[in-house]
This record gives structure tokens, sequence and C-alpha cells, in this order.
């Protein structure tokens, strides 16, 4: 974490953070936001299992 803190939060760890967002809504922070860009390269990834034929007669269902 930068600076040793959560900027929203003022939580120092991890699950400091998730704790505050399990009790608190963005919508109450919206006025302490600034809009961000940023780029995102999802490249798709198959991965193919061994199946009994059973299983694969089941799964076509």
């Amino acid at each position: 974490m930068s600076k040793g803190k959560s900027s929203l939060s003022k939580a120092k760890s991890y699950k400091e953070i998730g704790i505050f967002w399990d009790t608190h809504d963005l919508s109450d922070f919206w006025d302490k936001t600034k809009e961000v860009g940023f780029e995102v390269n999802i490249e798709s990834e198959i991965t193919f299992m061994p199946m009994k034929s059973r299983e694969a007669l089941i799964s076509a269902q």
C-alpha cells in the first residue's frame, strides 16, 4: 500500500480496508474520488481438461 494507509478508509492494512468497505458505501465518498484512466489487456485462455465419457455426456446437457 502506498504511504502506509488507504486514502479513504485511513486503513493501514488490506484487511482493515476490507472491513471498512464491508460497512461503507462508495456513494458516501463520491465527491472525494477523481477520474483516472487505465488500459486493460485481456487475453482469452482456453484450458482443456480430460473427462470420462459419462461426465462429458452429463456436462453437455
